[in-house]
């Protein structure tokens, strides 16, 4: 008998999302700076590497500020 949690590709549509929204937030030019952040650190944890480095740099080069 299976269990009734989502598998494979269906387990991870609402991190997909989660990530969509991330990534407009860090470019929407209308968001904090807090706000921003808050989508870097959401882009780390479940982006691709380019997402990750994007959002890295951006956090560096907001402490950096």
């Amino acid at each position: 008998m299976r269990s009734p949690q989502a598998h494979g590709v269906f387990a991870l549509m609402p991190r997909v999302d989660q990530l969509i929204a991330a990534r407009a937030r860090l470019d929407d030019p209308k968001a904090t700076p807090e706000d921003r952040a808050g989508a870097a650190e959401i882009m780390i944890e479940l982006g691709t590497a380019f997402d990750k480095g994007r959002a890295q740099r951006f956090l560096r080069d907001r402490r950096a500020a």
